[in-house]
């Protein structure tokens, strides 16, 4: 709601070390449908533990050429 008042959001960071990248993930919207109880303690775990298996995923895979 600091940002733009009357939305919530929330956002992790994905490493992708191996392409020299990081990612943002996020969710937000509208305060009345995602109170920001439920960003924090619902969305925040999920997209954290998205970023950790994405990561985990992505490590194994080989570098691209390049890189």
């Amino acid at each position: 709601g600091e940002i733009r008042p009357g939305n919530h959001s929330v956002s992790t960071t994905v490493h992708l070390p191996h392409l020299g990248r990081r990612l943002i993930l996020s969710c937000g919207g509208p305060a009345d449908l995602l109170p920001e109880r439920v960003l924090r303690d619902r969305i925040a775990p999920m997209l954290m533990q998205s970023a950790t298996a994405i990561e985990s995923v992505s490590a194994k895979l080989p570098s691209p050429r390049g890189h």
